[in-house]
């Protein structure tokens, strides 16, 4: 791979999704677009997983030849690009009035992790480089602006706001993975309790100090917490509450030294 080659890749990927890679628009309309591909691909994603996406299914499915499709979107990568775009723009949430920042946070948090619960499949593409497309670019924007009422220095958004990002997209992968494979909330306990069981019995204070004080802890009082449709995970909510703590001491820290 040459060095001009990944610029060549994000300047191929960002003109056609944002349009200006497209074919000419004189003529007759044509009956394809980029639009129309993606969202027949995330349809059959939705149903049957990103693995059940080709360029010859989502002909066959859109009453093509595959050889059509490449006239809108050159290769499966470029498609699985425009996908997360079209799936981002669609998932837009609108506009609202918060009380305060930190509420809106959670709220930008929720709503991320609704558009990864509807389309899990997006946790599975690979992510090759910063965003570039319009829909995309838009949640990133609204992150900003959320930011942007923190108190931290413009040069501090982008580095706090992708750590948020991939936080948030780490735990829905772990959780959504979960839920896949165990089920039900019994399930999940039962492989909770042996693990737990197994962690107990291979550990010990010497090697362990750590994790034996912790699985030495008695089971807590209330039901451990499942997934939940539409709830954003405990552990999600209180690890967004401490990076947003921290945001709040970097920016006192920066007054009283300022």
């Amino acid at each position: 791979m040459n060095e001009e080659e990944p610029a060549q890749r994000i300047a191929r990927t960002t003109e056609l999704l944002w349009g200006t890679g497209q074919p000419g628009k004189r003529g007759p309309k044509p009956r394809l677009s980029l639009d129309k591909i993606a969202r027949a691909a995330i349809a059959i994603a939705d149903a049957d997983g990103l693995a059940a996406v080709s360029m010859q299914r989502v002909a066959a499915d859109l009453g093509y030849t595959p050889m059509s499709l490449y006239t809108y979107v050159p290769n499966k990568e470029l498609l699985l690009e425009a996908m997360l775009d079209v799936v981002a723009g669609s998932r837009l949430p609108e506009p609202r009035e918060f009380d305060d920042w930190r509420t809106e946070m959670h709220a930008y948090v929720a709503d991320m992790w609704k558009m990864f619960e509807r389309h899990p499949w997006v946790l599975h593409v690979q992510v090759v480089g910063p965003p570039t497309g319009p829909g995309q670019l838009r949640w990133f924007e609204r992150l900003l602006s959320i930011l942007d009422k923190t108190g931290l220095s413009l040069p501090e958004y982008p580095s706090v706001g992708l750590f948020l990002l991939a936080a948030v997209r780490g735990m829905a992968k772990l959780t959504l993975d979960m839920r896949d494979l165990h089920g039900s909330a019994a399930d999940a306990r039962a492989a909770d309790a042996a693990s737990d069981s197994m962690i107990a019995k291979y550990v010990d204070p010497v090697n362990f100090p750590l994790l034996t004080s912790v699985y030495s802890q008695p089971p807590p009082e209330t039901e451990p917490g499942w997934y939940r449709p539409g709830v954003v995970p405990e552990d999600l909510r209180y690890g967004t509450d401490r990076l947003l703590d921290g945001i709040e001491a970097q920016v006192a820290r920066s007054r009283d030294t300022g």
